[in-house]
């Protein structure tokens, strides 16, 4: 997290800041990165134009980055190669090995000032953003522009409201400030400030697709045309003060100035980051409206995976029924059918689990895996779950370790609901054991109760079966007194 002067590295597991990252002189920064082993992180300023380098274990500086000639307003990695990008208002994209010399091994020249940028999955290409509303494809080996793609229509949103143009002749905030490539570099990811979201292809350099971040109309930013009805002669009514300073107001003690929560201007729609999910298949925004994710799952009805013209339901219930498990578990993945899925599941035998959950074919594994972490919230079958999830992991481990983004997924929500499950079990069990103990004690107590109650009518009754007896025992008593 940036703050004024200063980067603050937070646990969150603990909740807490457990680094301060801080330069010799007071720095505005504005940007930061880390690199993939989290070793490293770097963090870009506004009024030195440096670059600062800082280890997370010690929190020490270990370089300052200089060359760029303006504020620095993005960082980012190489993910499989051991470079830093930084652009910079300056017009450049400098690539810097800070890992043996901290020298700029390649300088980008653009035509305006680079606002964004972000690396391609496999390093290979490098996406830049200008402040002419375009997206420039560089190729990192070769330092050469492959591409670029405009967008300043596309990322044109709503006039401002000190704005007297309409939203498609203004030239403001038509260009693009955060940038991602989707899971599989096929399409790139990007937002500004603007209420809409644009997905591009690389490849062919078209828009895919442009989603509308809120339709909140008190937003600045969200009104497409200029509305004559707000003019006045001193101009637009949203920008006039209209707190009269002649009429007497009851405002805190010590107040000098009046209410300053009472907001002059609206709020300006933007997008702040966008990031992709590891699967490709969700992507989140930071905007004024908040987090907002987009999901293709949420609304998924049916989505057949490798579909074959035999795989029907009746089918696959009819080769559950012969006791070919893993051949019909395989067709209900690939209906995708959440229904079908969970009653061919849950038909198979739990003997049969370890034969079936060792065939399954590894580019069904993140599908079952993520059915099996759907499936255990809320279920009584805890046994079963723990069986399926034990056998999977044994027999795949290779194959998740071979490939850990496909299954991150589906592996953090099967670790989560087992631990709410132990959690729960846990709490049961110990409620159980004390519960059984006051049982066992009050047994104890009921059984001497019933011991003593047994002898005291056994006495009873052989004092009426035999009154001779007491009254014997009387007399000797008397002769003995006497």
């Amino acid at each position: 997290m940036i703050s004024m002067s200063s980067i603050h590295a937070f646990d969150l597991i603990r909740y807490r800041n457990f680094r301060t990252f801080t330069s010799p002189e007071a720095t505005q920064f504005s940007c930061l990165a880390v690199d993939p082993s989290g070793d490293i992180v770097v963090g870009g300023s506004m009024d030195g134009f440096d670059v600062f380098v800082w280890s997370i274990q010690t929190s020490k500086l270990l370089d300052v980055l200089r060359g760029h000639e303006g504020p620095v307003a993005a960082l980012a990695f190489n993910p499989s190669k051991p470079i830093l990008a930084s652009a910079s208002w300056d017009a450049t994209v400098r690539l810097w090995d800070i890992y043996s010399d901290g020298r700029s091994i390649e300088v980008f020249q653009h035509e305006t000032e680079v606002l964004a940028l972000s690396f391609s999955p496999n390093g290979k290409f490098l996406c830049t953003a200008t402040m002419d509303g375009n997206l420039n494809i560089w190729d990192v080996e070769n330092a050469l522009q492959i591409s670029s793609i405009e967008g300043r229509k596309d990322i044109a949103g709503g006039r401002l409201t000190g704005s007297a143009r309409t939203a498609k002749s203004s030239e403001a905030n038509k260009y693009f400030t955060t940038l991602c490539y989707t899971a599989d570099g096929e399409c790139i990811l990007a937002g500004g400030k603007s209420k809409y979201i644009c997905i591009y292809h690389v490849k062919q350099q078209v828009l895919v697709r442009k989603f509308q971040v809120s339709h909140n109309l008190s937003l600045d930013g969200m009104v497409d045309f200029l509305d004559s009805r707000l003019l006045t002669d001193a101009g637009p009514s949203e920008l006039i003060d209209d707190d009269d300073s002649d009429v007497w107001k009851e405002y805190m003690p010590g107040a000098k100035r009046g209410d300053m929560s009472k907001r002059k201007t609206a709020p300006e729609i933007r997008t702040k980051a966008v990031q992709f999910s590891p699967t490709g298949r969700a992507f989140v925004a930071a905007t004024t409206e908040g987090m907002l994710l987009y999901s293709l799952d949420e609304t998924l009805t049916f989505d057949p995976f490798e579909l074959d013209i035999d795989v029907t339901p009746e089918n696959t219930l009819m080769t559950l029924n012969r006791g070919q498990y893993l051949k019909a578990l395989i067709m209900s993945l690939q209906l995708n059918e959440e229904e079908l899925i969970r009653k061919v599941f849950y038909g198979i035998p739990p003997s049969q689990i370890q034969m079936t959950a060792k065939d399954i074919p590894a580019n069904y594994l993140a599908r079952i895996l993520s059915f099996l972490s759907r499936s255990m919230y809320n279920s009584p079958h805890i046994q079963y779950h723990l069986l399926w999830s034990s056998q999977l992991l044994s027999f795949h481990s290779h194959t998740i370790e071979t490939d850990v983004n496909t299954f991150i997924t589906a592996l953090r929500d099967l670790q989560k609901n087992i631990s709410a499950e132990y959690q729960d079990l846990s709490k049961l069990c110990g409620e159980n054991k004390f519960t059984l103990e006051y049982y066992e004690t009050l047994a104890k107590h009921s059984t001497q109760e019933e011991e003593d109650n047994e002898d005291l009518d056994a006495l009873l009754s052989m004092e009426r079966d035999n009154p001779f007896a007491a009254s014997g025992k009387k007399r000797n008593r008397s002769v003995l007194t006497h």
